[in-house]
Order: structure tokens, then C-alpha cells, then sequence
């Protein structure tokens, strides 16, 4: 996803459809039922130069037909959940494309076939498409999220259901086993997944990804909730070394609340890089070690002044600034 308003992917136990019950909030601090619906507005419609050289490579070169395609898809997908980046055209996003480590991620899935990429928290799955546009083998990619319906929607947006072999899948990342005995001893030799055929849920994936990307999805939860989700992504990562757990989401200069989200109540927590980096240091040494933690765990976050929503603003939200961060294993 791109330079647009995040998207609210939600990650919680048990949920199995694309609607998400009234009781259920999204981890301490959001009710997705308070997500205000607005009126689609086409007249905001304004993808990024390089979002609008993908759309034309990938869907088609008529500008009018785009659009005509775009709001078909954006008005279904409004139906599915009333998330800001779907009223302001964030599925159009090229957020994996931005991140520092791209190049790197593109080059690791054209030598090593047992580099699965997942992006946690796809939507319609244009990210991946990108970067199987780039060059990253199809069949090493793999999307989840708990709005299936999505996915419907990206391939009516690409006219590729037939044609895709990118793999997307239900994924509920909190639904991830943490083993009750810690630490674990890290997996020297497993047998390696070279492409996503045999992967029909989340987790066949534990101990496979090599590549595990999530954009916008860590700052839906409290404190206590991302540092569970770090836990959980951690167990999908491989312990391999050249393993990169990376993305990017709302930051801060100091860790805590700060920012109110438009079209939702109540605060979002925001990690500072400082906090950032610990809660991984502190998540790969409850795993599997102090040791292991300190000798093979290479952590960066990088804090930049910007919008999620760079290139599409929302006027009523207030300054933000976006963390960049990576976690590899050397």
C-alpha cells in the first residue's frame, strides 16, 4: 500500500468472516464499528505518478476506463468495511515499493527460491503485484488478511483470477502458537518451501518467511498488542540468517498516544525507533535467547516526517510522521 491513509487491517482471534462483531475492538483502543462511513468522493482521486504508471502497465492505458474499473472496485470494496484507505484511494498505494529495503527484498526472491515473501494485512494485494511486477517470482509471494472479500476485489481490479499466481489466504496473526517453553532452539535445517502451492493458511507458514512485510498494521493495537504481534510474526519469520521481518506505520519521536486517526475514535499508541528497536530485542531474546538475540538480530527505525497519506492528505488530520523499520538476522 502507498503513500495514502492506512489501512485498518484488523488481526484478531477467532474472526472468520469479513464483518467484524459489535462486542469485538480492535486491540485496546479502536471499535472499528465507530469507522464513520463518508460519501466516496471521486474528485480526490489522484494516484502518485508511479501508482499511475503501474495502474496503466497493469489494468489498462485509458484513463477514463481506469477510473471507470477504480470506482467499480472502490464502491464494492466500501460495502466490505468503511476504511479510510478505501474512501481515499490508499489501495492504489505503493507503500512496499517506498521502504529502504525493496531492492534488497526484489534481489533475495530472484536468487533464493525459498524466500516466501507474506505481506501481512494485503487488502486487494497491489503491493505484491508490484513487486511481482519488479521481478520477485509470483509463486513466492503470499497475501493475508481477514477480508477475503478483498481479494475478490484485486482481481476484478487486475482481471488476473485465472492468471495470478500470487497466493492470498486468510491470515489471523494473533491466531500464531507462541511455543509454551521458551526459548526455542532456533531450527538449524528444515525442510525449505520453494513456492506458495502447498500453503493454504497462515500457518503452514511458521518458520518459512524469510520475507515478512506489514505496512500499517502494528499501530491499529495498543502496547501490549503489538508487542504480542511482534511475538507472533517472529514465530512465522524463519531463524535463517538473511531473514527480514520489515515495513513501515504511524510513528512518533517519544512512544505513546498522540494521534487520532480521522473517521475513528479514540488515540493511536505510537512507537518512537528507540522503543521500536527494544520491542524487537526484547521479543527475539524471549524466543530464543539472549545470545541469539544479541548475535544475530540486526535492528534498524528510522523516523520521517510525512504523511501515510503523502500524496492524498486528509486536511483535518493532524502532522504525522511515518517509522521505517527492519528487523534481519545475520
Amino acid at each position: 500500500m502507498g503513500m495514502f491513509p492506512f489501512c485498518f487491517f484488523i488481526y484478531q482471534s477467532q474472526q472468520m468472516s469479513t464483518s467484524v462483531s459489535s462486542d469485538r475492538k480492535i486491540g485496546e483502543e479502536y471499535d472499528p464499528h465507530r469507522l464513520i462511513p463518508t460519501k466516496l468522493d471521486t474528485a480526490i482521486y489522484n494516484p502518485a505518478a508511479e501508482s499511475l504508471d503501474f495502474l496503466h502497465a497493469t489494468i489498462t492505458k485509458d484513463d477514463e476506463e481506469l477510473r471507470r474499473i477504480i470506482f467499480d472496485v472502490q464502491r464494492e470494496a466500501y460495502v466490505v468495511q468503511p476504511f479510510p484507505c478505501i474512501a481515499r484511494y490508499g489501495f492504489l498505494g505503493l507503500r512496499l515499493k517506498s521502504h529502504p529495503r525493496y531492492k534488497e527484498v526484489l534481489e533475495m526472491g530472484r536468487r533464493d527460491p525459498s524466500a516466501l515473501l507474506l505481506d501481512i494485512g494485503c487488502c486487494m494485494g497491489t503491493d505484491l503485484r508490484k513487486a511481482v511486477f519488479d521481478g520477485f517470482p509470483a509463486q513466492q509471494a503470499v497475501g493475508c488478511d481477514l477480508y477475503t472479500d478483498f481479494f475478490d476485489h484485486g482481481h476484478k481490479l487486475w482481471s488476473d483470477k485465472d492468471s495470478s499466481a500470487i497466493k492470498f489466504i486468510f491470515g489471523d496473526v494473533f491466531s500464531i502458537p507462541v511455543p509454551s517453553s521458551l526459548p526455542i532452539t532456533p531450527t538449524a535445517k528444515r525442510d525449505r518451501l520453494t513456492n506458495n502451492s502447498a500453503i493454504s493458511k497462515l500457518e503452514d507458514l511458521i518458520g518459512h518467511a524469510k520475507l515478512v512485510y506489514a505496512s500499517a498494521v502494528f499501530h491499529l493495537f495498543s502496547e501490549a498488542k503489538q508487542a504480542e504481534m511482534a511475538r507472533k510474526v517472529a514465530v512465522l519469520a524463519s531463524t535463517q540468517p538473511g531473514t527480514i521481518i520489515f515495513g513501515l506505520h504511524v510513528g512518533s519521536d517519544v512512544k505513546g498516544f498522540e494521534y487520532e486517526p480521522p473517521m475513528v475514535g479514540g488515540k493511536m499508541f505510537c512507537h518512537s525507533p528507540e522503543s521500536w528497536r527494544t520491542l524487537w530485542s526484547e521479543t527475539y531474546t524471549e524466543l530464543y535467547g539472549a545470545q541469539f538475540a544479541r548475535e544475530h538480530v540486526k535492528i534498524t527505525a528510522t523516523l520521517v516526517a510525512g504523511s501515510m497519506a503523502a500524496n492524498n492528505p486528509d486536511p483535518n488530520r493532524p502532522p504525522q510522521k511515518r517509522l521505517f523499520w527492519s528487523i534481519e538476522l545475520v
